[in-house]
């Protein structure tokens, strides 16, 4: 099944907008070659003839001189919106920022401030203080690990961070 070619046209602004783009340094070889497929298939060249010059597929010639056809007189405000990554979904995240920095934040206080007999927070009693204040619904250990080490935050060691033992040297002084 052969589909019928879409025609592009590209206006002499857009041409100069995406010369300038395939001129520039820091264009990625990417952003270049989708430049290239336009400004090809707007010479009237067809996609097998765009994917030989380019030593691309034909799928890939056909998807983006579709793109560029499909953004004409949208929302796209520049050229280099029309040919650039579209935003991809991804996962959701399963966290929210402000979840993140509760728990960083209870990390910070004292076990006691929570009304737990510990003298430091554990991962494992971090997580399920976090999970009975209902701050998350659920948390692995090993994520609230990897947020405690990102932000550099080590609770079991507080308090000899702020209260060093008698007898230790800070910064070459005898307490």
């Amino acid at each position: 099944m052969d589909l019928p070619l879409l025609l592009i046209q590209v206006d002499a602004g857009e041409r100069d907008e995406l010369d300038r783009l395939l001129r520039r340094h820091s264009t990625s070889q990417a952003l270049a070659q989708r430049i290239s497929i336009v400004l090809l298939a707007d010479e009237g060249l067809n996609n097998g003839e765009i994917a030989r010059k380019l030593g691309i597929s034909i799928k890939m010639a056909r998807t983006w001189r579709r793109r560029w056809k499909e953004t004409e007189g949208t929302k796209f405000p520049s050229v280099l919106d029309r040919v650039g990554d579209l935003p991809r979904p991804g996962k959701p995240m399963k966290f929210t920022l402000d979840q993140q920095v509760e728990i960083l934040a209870m990390a910070c206080r004292t076990p006691s401030n929570y009304g737990l007999p510990d003298s430091h927070w554990s991962i494992r009693s971090l997580r399920d203080k976090a999970v009975e204040e209902g701050v998350v619904e659920s948390i692995s250990l090993r994520q609230g690990g990897r947020w405690l080490n990102e932000a550099d935050l080590k609770p079991h060691q507080w308090q000899y961070w702020l209260f060093p033992p008698s007898g230790s040297t800070v910064r070459g002084e005898k307490n």
